[in-house]
């Protein structure tokens, strides 16, 4: 199994057309949806390990949501992730005058200034909202963020409008920046949403992958087959 955590480059392309016409028994996978249907291969999306996710769980919140990470790319087919933060903060503002010491969000530029993952997992968990923005493009796969969301049972704010074809989405569990109206934003944070169904959510489960209880293991086999 080869399973490309990125979009797909020129280099990337390559490799895959070679291994195709190699006659090697290999099964290519993309986290990015678009990718997969384009080039005819597995999507797989981000996954987490529940276990790992539950031991996280906390009823203490620290933050409405907290945002570290890196700005767009230049060459951004993207509106500017610190756009989408300044618009979405403004409108919480608005509405919550008091709100500003539960926003917590830092456009990191240093490598030395990351978080270990399970540092900012477990961070991430003491958030009411969980948030996830595109880096570069539309097409990119949804980052951890947005599975740690669900195992959370806790909502997502976005700008990713690929979320919409998942089978976890609903307008109450998922605000799209820039396609869902502000005006929905009070109604969105105030309600409540329910769990996911189990079936739902073994889709992201990372720990079923690759075994004889993975849900992918059938479209697969059929995929061999065919």
């Amino acid at each position: 199994v080869i399973r490309f955590h990125d979009t797909l480059s020129k280099k990337n392309l390559s490799l895959i057309r070679r291994l195709q016409s190699s006659g090697i028994s290999t099964e290519i996978e993309s986290y990015s949806q678009q990718d997969a249907q384009e080039k005819q291969l597995t999507y797989r999306p981000n996954g987490v390990d529940p276990a790992f996710m539950l031991s996280l769980n906390t009823s203490i919140r620290t933050s409405l949501y907290r945002f570290y990470g890196a700005a767009s790319d230049k060459h951004a087919e993207i509106n500017d992730r610190v756009c989408s933060l300044s618009e979405l903060n403004r409108e919480l503002l608005r509405l919550y005058p008091t709100i500003s010491p539960w926003i917590h969000y830092k456009v990191i530029t240093l490598s030395n200034t990351y978080i270990p993952y399970p540092e900012f997992a477990r961070l991430s968990s003491q958030c009411e909202i969980y948030l996830d923005l595109a880096r570069i493009r539309p097409s990119e796969g949804f980052s951890y963020r947005t599975v740690e969301a669900l195992f959370l049972n806790r909502k997502i704010i976005t700008n990713r409008s690929c979320l919409k074809s998942e089978p976890f989405y609903h307008p109450d569990r998922v605000f799209i920046l820039g396609e869902d109206s502000l005006c929905r934003l009070k109604s969105f944070l105030e309600s409540d949403i329910p769990p996911l169904p189990k079936k739902i959510l073994e889709l992201y489960d990372s720990s079923l992958w690759w075994t004889d209880k993975d849900p992918l293991l059938i479209p697969i086999k059929a995929n061999i087959q065919d």
